[in-house]
């Protein structure tokens, strides 16, 4: 029996999924290579582009290639600016091996260096639809709730962005670990975590669910350490590693020049009232692990857990990871989307779904808080990637 012939509890094999939505998936990709060149013409993809560029220098100069930054790179090839990121950020190259392999193998395929990029944005778009058939297959038994549609919704809308728009490698991190999931659901433990150590060294942010693997089975986790290690190895006789990474995701202040994250705690030192941003995530967790009482008709979240399961509460936990890092981007938030499926029951993934609405109004919320800033900073960045904007410096 194959791996995608396992139901997994379920009653429709993939097949079935994938004719039952064949129509959609069509549309949906024929939509999406219709516009891969239009959003093109619009948006600066320099995310996409620097990858690329990246790659083409991996062919020539190998693993070294992790120790030039943006700077060295327009010194040395007289790079243009739209393959390289803005002025805020001057790191070395901060994915993982995988990412820039599959990058060097585009650019290898694709003649000349500096696009237009178009085959990254097919290969993930292709990748990205195989990812929501599987998230269609896992969750089937959820096809009829409200909360599956709306969740499923939100992941579409910023993975179709992700690979249409920006040519970035998030699907490909994506599918392997929907894999991982697939597997974890037949209880191949070994198997998922050898995948979800793929994913890792995909894009780092699978890497959030493996406190769930080691609290269902300890021991299965070293295969997610062995592949990991296996491909850290090249890195290690380079010389190399993933310094802008830990970086990033530590807020360095070397980092970057800005803080983007607009429900970051460290905004609070300059402006208190700030606070209230991270806090609404903090009053969404407690909704959602607590058990709740009622004043005149107004739940509240009382001193108890809703229910003794240390999973549950590791899943609600997970997005407010992001309070914590500085550099933070909106579509970041789709990350936490997949671990809902790591969840034991309906009820749980149900409520699950506030975090992910936690996490718009807290971002909304913390731009309106430091509008200032962000008018002057991250706001006037975001336009720096569309190839006609608006200037909002003072004059």
């Amino acid at each position: 029996m194959g791996i995608w012939d396992v139901k997994m509890g379920a009653t429709i094999p993939l097949r079935k999924v994938i004719r039952k939505y064949r129509n959609l998936l069509l549309l949906s990709l024929t939509l999406s290579f219709i516009l891969i060149p239009v959003i093109d013409s619009i948006i600066i993809e320099r995310d996409r582009n620097r990858n690329m560029l990246y790659g083409q220098v991996f062919l020539i100069e190998g693993l070294e290639v992790f120790n030039r930054t943006d700077k060295d790179l327009n010194e040395t090839y007289a790079v243009p600016s739209d393959h390289l990121l803005t002025d805020v950020l001057n790191v070395s190259y901060e994915y993982p091996i995988i990412t820039l392999l599959v990058y060097a193998g585009l650019a290898a395929l694709e003649p000349g260096w500096y696009g237009p990029h178009y085959i990254a944005n097919v290969l993930f778009t292709l990748i990205f639809h195989l990812n929501i058939i599987l998230f269609l297959y896992i969750g089937q038994n959820y096809w009829d709730r409200k909360w599956f549609w709306f969740m499923g919704g939100f992941y579409y809308f910023f993975g179709f962005f992700m690979s249409v728009g920006f040519g970035k490698a998030d699907p490909l991190a994506d599918f392997f670990w929907l894999v991982s999931l697939s597997l974890f659901r037949q209880e191949r433990r070994w198997l998922s975590n050898a995948f979800l150590g793929l994913a890792f060294h995909t894009k780092a942010y699978p890497i959030m669910i493996l406190p769930v693997m080691f609290l269902v089975d300890p021991i299965t986790i070293l295969a997610f350490g062995a592949v990991a290690g296996i491909l850290f190895v090249p890195l290690m006789l380079a010389g190399v590693g993933y310094g802008a990474l830990v970086s990033h995701f530590t807020s360095d202040p070397n980092y970057a020049a800005t803080i983007q994250n607009p429900f970051y705690i460290g905004l609070i030192w300059n402006n208190p009232v700030a606070v209230l941003a991270p806090l609404v995530l903090v009053v969404v967790l407690l909704y959602g692990i607590l058990d709740t009482g009622s004043w005149h008709g107004i739940p509240f979240p009382r001193p108890k857990l809703r229910k003794r399961d240390v999973r549950m509460v590791i899943i609600f936990l997970l997005p407010l990871v992001l309070i914590f890092v500085s550099w933070v981007l909106m579509w970041y938030y789709y990350w936490v989307v997949i671990p809902m499926f790591y969840l034991k029951d309906s009820e749980d993934m149900r409520k699950y779904r506030f975090m992910i609405i936690g996490l718009l109004i807290a971002h909304f919320l913390g731009v309106l808080l430091n509008f200032e800033y962000f008018l002057a900073g991250p706001i006037q960045e975001f336009f720096g990637h569309i190839k006609t904007y608006p200037d909002f410096s003072p004059p």
